[in-house]
């Protein structure tokens, strides 16, 4: 591994070239893999020969950021536009995961209608009386899943509220294509987002090029992509923002009857339901921004697309070629030169206090409690919810946050309520009721005639 490290410091592009996707997705003693270096190095031909061999983007470097946030730190606009590229590959990959149980959760069970309720509230006084609530609908109906929703998301303080709907096409066979449309009623259109099943059995985006292809290795101005230059420039002008549960130290206590909790197990009707209760403690909410890419200018104009997006405007390329964003300002985070020599020598903390020498975070945490309620009754499991909402996570921070405690440790049984944290000061208590099995109108799971199809979707 040494001497591929040396390589990239030296930017030899040929003693990289025929490694396999484990020696270049491996960590070495600092916790970079061979891209993550190449990206904080800024050798570009590196960086984007590594991705066309394999390179995962989303492995994350000692403070827990991937390749993209590091690019977009030092606002590099070739490498922030190869890596959401091989970010957008990644999430079609991580869908793929689901494929299976997808396609097994429309073969085994019926039709059916279920409902999902999420009731946003805060601990801070008043502010729980404003905070909206939002019930996701589902239905499937042979191999299409539909979702509607009301709520768009929680971001930096602020809400944005669209009806929207998801259809998702479930392929069938290997030869069907997977497809999600996302339809926004109050604009009256729909975006498109085509995944392909390759010979390897993995998804690619259908309009991706091909990794090994020459595009892969040439400057990304090569080849003109609005939708992709678009997404780079959202990228520099909004904060780099990762938010994360760690249950290291949770744990969970079955919640008693009587007073002071002596008498017998508590248990609660939700959802026409039996549940027994549950108490989670200890799990630590854990949000981080860093903003030190983003000029007042790029903040500027990212607030003026923003407050689009919010009002239902989701092909916003025309807005953007007539008010194209002043990326000329983004601020570069300039770190001191390193040679190989010196990173090498390098002990773990000496590294990090050269790897956070220009990060400007803001980082906020809170201790969180949940109470849980448990159901070995109800029709579905946790993987089969996991799967249906896997599709959602790239484009909703509260979807992303249901998932994610879906899969940490939780008592047996389904969780038919729970409460889970969205920010800092916020909660959204999950609720999933109104489950059954029914015929579904056929006519839900069509595009209507009159709506447009828009050329990109910003979220």
């Amino acid at each position: 591994m040494e001497t591929y490290r040396q390589a990239v410091f030296n930017g030899d592009i040929n003693a990289i070239a025929s490694l396999s996707e484990d020696i270049i997705n491996s960590k070495d003693q600092h916790g970079n893999t061979l891209l993550m270096l190449a990206v904080l190095l800024e050798r570009e031909d590196i960086a984007l020969r590594l991705l066309a061999q394999g390179a995962k983007q989303r492995i994350t470097n000692a403070m827990d950021w991937d390749a993209l946030s590091e690019a977009v730190s030092l606002s590099n606009m070739r490498l922030v536009q190869a890596l959401l590229r091989a970010d957008e590959q990644e999430t079609a990959e991580e869908i793929a995961k689901h494929k299976e149980k997808l396609r097994e959760l429309c073969t085994k069970l019926q039709d059916f209608y279920m409902e999902i309720n999420l009731n946003i509230r805060s601990w801070v006084p008043l502010v729980s009386r404003i905070l909206p609530q939002d019930t996701l609908k589902i239905w499937k109906c042979g191999h299409v899943i539909r979702v509607d929703s009301q709520l768009l998301d929680i971001a930096e303080g602020s809400l944005c509220r669209n009806e929207l709907t998801a259809l998702i096409f479930i392929p069938q066979t290997e030869e069907d294509e997977f497809k999600l449309l996302r339809l926004d009623h109050k604009t009256k259109s729909y975006s498109e987002h085509t995944l392909s099943l390759s010979k390897d059995d993995e998804y690619s985006l259908s309009n991706k090029h091909d990794r090994t292809s020459e595009a892969t290795e040439k400057p990304s101005e090569d080849v003109h992509d609005s939708n992709l230059d678009i997404s780079c420039a959202l990228s520099l002008s909004t904060p780099i923002t990762q938010v994360d549960l760690i249950g290291r130290e949770s744990y969970y206590t079955q919640m008693m009857t009587g007073y002071f909790g002596f008498g017998q197990p508590r248990t609660d009707i939700v959802a026409n339901v039996e549940c027994a209760v549950y108490k989670l403690s200890s799990l630590q909410f854990l949000k981080c921004q860093r903003t030190e890419h983003i000029s007042p200018e790029l903040k500027a104009w990212g607030s003026r697309v923003k407050a689009r997006i919010e009002e239902g405007d989701f092909d916003i390329s025309n807005y953007v070629q007539s008010n194209p964003p002043p990326l000329q300002t983004a601020r570069h985070s300039n770190r001191s030169a390193l040679l190989f020599e010196e990173y090498a020598a390098m002990s773990k903390d000496e590294f990090l206090q050269w790897l956070c020498g220009p990060i400007h975070t803001v980082t906020k945490a809170k201790t969180f409690s949940s109470t849980l309620w448990m159901s070995s009754e109800f029709p579905l499991n946790i993987d089969d919810i996991v799967a249906l909402l896997s599709p959602f996570e790239e484009h909703s921070s509260i979807i992303q946050t249901l998932v994610k405690f879906l899969q940490t440790k939780l008592p047996s049984g389904f969780p038919v309520q729970l409460d889970i944290p969205v920010a800092p000061t916020v909660t959204a208590r999950v609720t999933f009721n109104s489950f059954e099995f029914k015929t579904c109108d056929k006519t839900l799971m069509a595009v209507p005639d009159r709506y447009k199809r828009v050329s990109s979707e910003c979220s």
